[in-house]
């Protein structure tokens, strides 16, 4: 007579289908955001940063629709297309979601397109400069000089 075999247990792989893609998607949303409030959006004051590069940035990249909120979001949908949220393989800026038992496949053009934004150009930097000026840093971000400490954060 042959030796029985031992059932091995497996745990459970059943999830939500139709809120989620995948049992990982559905655990990223618990760990995520059933711990954590979401922030809502909050509208930007363009004239906030008339002494700040910033201003220029916004304006001549044809960004200032996107610095006001619209209307309410259903939260829950917006959690979940983040949960759900995956970069598809080996191709830059190319996403796939989940949304109520839907498939959305989306790239940067098409968020640009719904935001009412131009298609930024791919820029090209030059290679980091081995010692930072934080002065200038603050002065181009902030519009102020600020003093930093030297050394490295690790």
């Amino acid at each position: 007579m042959a030796p029985r075999k031992h059932a091995v247990k497996r745990p459970s792989v059943s999830f939500d289908a139709h809120r989620f893609g995948s049992k990982r998607a559905e655990e990223r949303f618990t760990e995520s955001f059933s711990r954590r409030n979401l922030r809502h959006e909050k509208t930007v004051r363009l004239d906030d940063f008339t002494d700040s590069p910033v201003h220029g940035w916004l304006v001549g990249r044809g960004w200032t629709l996107i610095l006001t909120a619209t209307g309410d979001a259903c939260l829950e949908l917006v959690q979940e297309f983040y949960a759900n949220l995956v970069s598809r393989p080996n191709e830059e800026y190319n996403f796939l979601t989940h949304i109520r038992g839907h498939s959305l496949h989306f790239d940067g053009t098409d968020v640009c397109r719904v935001l009412g934004i131009r298609d930024p150009p791919m820029q090209q930097y030059p290679p980091a400069p081995s010692r930072v000026n934080y002065d200038e840093v603050a002065q181009v971000l902030c519009g102020r000089p600020r003093a930093w400490y030297d050394g490295n954060i690790f």
